[in-house]
């Protein structure tokens, strides 16, 4: 009988850790996807239950965009999308990124945010843009910045290290946040450990305000 390597047991290992912690936020109409969302707004960026709830937007008419957080403070807004992967060994290339970063013209501007209304979104989605009031935040007044992150259980290939590397520095930013199956990321004391893939130290140090 073949032996498995270590790196494969390992990575099968934290596979299966993952998807025991985001199992209690599988819940209500939440697909997969959704769960670890969820997962991560909470345990990885501490946000409140009720907060995550009403930011959630994923279905049908979605436009790419799973759930929209305001960070009134910092004067930012965070585009989020996940995507959970059914097994172990399925990696995260660069066409999803590409894909989800298509959609930042939407929040280029005022203008932006009436394209996306206009273009039949969901309803939970139109009541978050209202709700947020991102129509006013997006004003040269308010001068509020775009993030836009992409959560995945899966580890991330060269070809999507490669497209953050391109796109590193440029307007808004884009990270991408994967379980921290090697080395390079520390594990959580009590469970996976979260962390963005990007070369750029503006995205490092924008990622670690919110922990």
């Amino acid at each position: 009988m073949p032996v498995a390597s270590l790196s494969s047991v390992s990575a099968q290992d934290d596979f299966d850790l993952l998807e025991q912690e985001i199992a209690p936020y599988y819940v209500g109409n939440r697909t997969r996807s959704t769960a670890l969302l969820a997962w991560f707004m909470e345990n990885v960026w501490r946000e409140d239950p009720d907060v995550i709830e009403d930011a959630i937007c994923d279905g049908g008419g979605d436009k790419g965009i799973d759930a929209i957080l305001v960070d009134r403070d910092a004067k930012e807004i965070a585009i989020l999308q996940s995507k959970h992967r059914q097994k172990s060994g399925v990696t995260q290339g660069d066409g999803d990124l590409k894909t989800f970063r298509g959609v930042a013209p939407y929040f280029a501007g005022p203008d932006g945010i009436l394209t996306l209304l206009d273009s039949g979104p969901n309803e939970e989605l139109v009541k978050l843009v209202h709700r947020l009031e991102l129509q006013k935040l997006l004003t040269d007044e308010e001068d509020y910045a775009v993030r836009f992150v992409m959560v995945t259980n899966a580890p991330r290939d060269a070809s999507a290290v490669d497209y953050l590397e391109a796109v590193d520095g440029e307007e808004p930013s884009l990270e991408l946040w994967t379980e921290a199956t090697s080395s390079r990321w520390p594990r959580g004391l009590n469970g996976p450990s979260f962390s963005p893939v990007s070369t750029g130290s503006h995205l490092a140090l924008m990622s670690s305000s919110r922990n």
